[in-house]
């Protein structure tokens, strides 16, 4: 029961341990601190405090429940109890985050709605972020939470063009259900890592050194795993948004758009991410396009 106490503290802070080599590792394969430079510290304090929160509330409900109160080795309760605490985490990022970022964002005037949405003809709000990085991204799996986010700082570093050609990369992220599927996806993903870990876990409850086998397994088959399959997907939906993007825009202005922001990123979009494909296989992708 002891070692299910310390469970949300022992999550929390193995995805912080995650987190931070993930920081280093993106540091090492781009030779720059630029990946130390995005972060941003308000959004990861609201992300931890709030899986801590999380996990607390959970915990508390699973003792009350007296889901623990068997000592016997159970298969369900294991399984149980690390899908819901690896859901937690995988679901945040879909589901919590997005308010963060709606709350914390000024909805976009009457002319930047006018001048980058309706010529789409679709409802979308976009919401401005005052940071001066030059992104942008879709949000939400929610009907009502799904929209637009746009950092300050693109509208200084990207042409009207290039924005109509951003957003319309972002509007095909929503209109083909990229976010719901990665959503499904990584549903997936964490019920066969709640049984690998039970698998790998089960044998060695009773042991003093349960805990640090926990975190061990936890951040094997949560980190590096999902991070390979999930951006399998991230770069064949990346590159799915850019088709449609340059069916509304033309090629001409999505490959536009694209140089722009890889001179805003300093040239990072150019360099292998596990996430994105490189500007050259972007660029490659929209030209060889029949449109």
């Amino acid at each position: 029961m002891n070692n299910y106490i310390l469970l949300p503290f022992i999550i929390v802070l193995n995805v912080l341990i995650i987190k931070i080599l993930g920081l280093f590792i993106s540091c090492a394969l781009t030779h720059s601190f630029q990946p130390l430079k995005e972060i941003d510290y308000k959004e990861e304090a609201f992300i931890y405090i709030s899986l801590f929160l999380l996990f607390f509330i959970i915990n508390f409900a699973f003792l009350r429940s007296g889901i623990f109160e068997n000592n016997s080795k159970s298969f369900v309760k294991h399984f149980f109890v690390i899908f819901v605490s690896i859901f937690v985490i995988s679901s945040h990022s879909y589901i919590l985050l997005p308010f963060y970022y709606v709350f914390k964002s000024k909805i976009g005037h009457s002319f930047i709605k006018e001048k980058l949405i309706e010529p789409f003809y679709f409802k979308y709000n976009i919401y401005i972020i005052e940071t001066g990085d030059a992104n942008a991204f879709a949000t939400g799996i929610i009907p009502f939470s799904k929209a637009i986010l746009l950092n300050r700082g693109i509208f200084d570093k990207v042409s009207n063009e290039g924005l109509k050609a951003i957003v319309a990369h972002e509007i095909g992220h929503l209109k083909l259900n990229h976010l719901q599927r990665l959503f499904f996806i990584n549903t997936l993903l964490v019920t066969i890592i709640a049984l690998a870990n039970i698998l790998l876990l089960l044998p060695h409850e009773s042991s003093q050194y349960y805990v640090f086998y926990l975190m061990i397994f936890a951040g094997t088959f949560y980190g590096f795993i999902p991070m390979m399959v999930l951006g399998y997907f991230q770069k064949k939906y990346e590159t799915q948004a850019d088709t449609y993007a340059a069916q509304l825009v033309g090629k001409e202005a999505m490959i536009a758009a694209l140089l722009d922001l890889n001179k805003a990123s300093n040239g990072q979009m150019e360099k292998w991410s596990p996430n994105y494909p490189t500007l050259s296989q972007r660029i490659s992708h929209v030209s060889n396009l029949s449109i």
